[in-house]
């Protein structure tokens, strides 16, 4: 009995994802779908592109950065909710 990786994990994201909460991105202050982090002040998380850019610029480890912030796909978004995320924040707006 042999399962594709690929598939168990995509359907692991989209679960991790589906009870999520609209919270404002401590970094640049929009709207973000993610879970609370305890690191964080209630009612805010980090937006995919702001944890995309502190990655990039950040000589923080993978570990210290999921402390940080939480884990991607759980506390924020990762890439493939990005998305999603925009929708949101669009409708949020209006």
């Amino acid at each position: 009995m042999s399962t594709d990786s690929g598939t168990k994990n995509a359907k692991k994201r989209k679960w991790k994802m589906s009870q999520t909460k609209t919270l404002y991105c401590a970094c640049c202050g929009g709207y973000t779908l993610g879970r609370q982090w305890f690191n964080q002040d209630i009612g805010y998380g980090l937006c995919s592109a702001c944890a995309v850019r502190i990655k990039a610029k950040s000589c923080y480890t993978s570990a210290e950065f999921n402390r940080l912030y939480g884990e991607e796909g759980f506390h924020y978004p990762d890439e493939q909710n990005k998305m999603t995320e925009e929708r949101r924040s669009q409708t949020s707006e209006v």
